[in-house]
């Protein structure tokens, strides 16, 4: 299942990083964090992410590196695809953070409300990241 964010205007963007949220139909908010150098630009506004069980121990996917990005600009609209793990229990969250072991993480650690989890007990998770292509440029 894929969940629309919309991009948070100065409201959390940091040097950085840029920030997407929603909130969720019983009020949790969800923000994921992206790198700039990993965004498109110009930014768009709306992202899609997909939040799923990861299939397999195997579970392959290319992430893009920061020198790659910077080399290659055009690499950034490709879909960021993450490997999270389970970090902290909160209230209406479980924070999760990348499971790579890479020095530049292209995603954030995300706090993903208990009811967009797609089991109560997954441990580990992809992430899927999508660009919505209409949005960009409206930052």
């Amino acid at each position: 299942m894929l969940f629309e964010l919309s991009l948070m205007r100065s409201s959390k963007e940091t040097d950085q990083k840029l920030r997407w949220e929603l909130v969720t139909d019983e009020g949790t908010k969800f923000s994921l964090y992206v790198p700039k150098w990993r965004v498109p630009e110009p930014w768009p506004g709306k992202i899609w992410v997909g939040v799923a069980l990861t299939p397999n121990e195997e579970a392959t996917y290319q992430c893009l590196t920061r020198e790659q990005a910077l080399k290659e600009p055009n690499l950034r609209f490709r879909p960021i695809t993450s490997c999270v793990e389970r970090y902290q229990e909160k209230t209406r969250t479980v924070r999760f953070k990348p499971a790579d072991e890479i020095d530049d993480y292209e995603i954030g650690e995300p706090y993903i409300p208990n009811e967009l989890l797609p089991a109560k007990d997954a441990q580990d998770l992809m992430i899927e990241v999508h660009w919505e292509p209409k949005s960009i440029g409206t930052f």
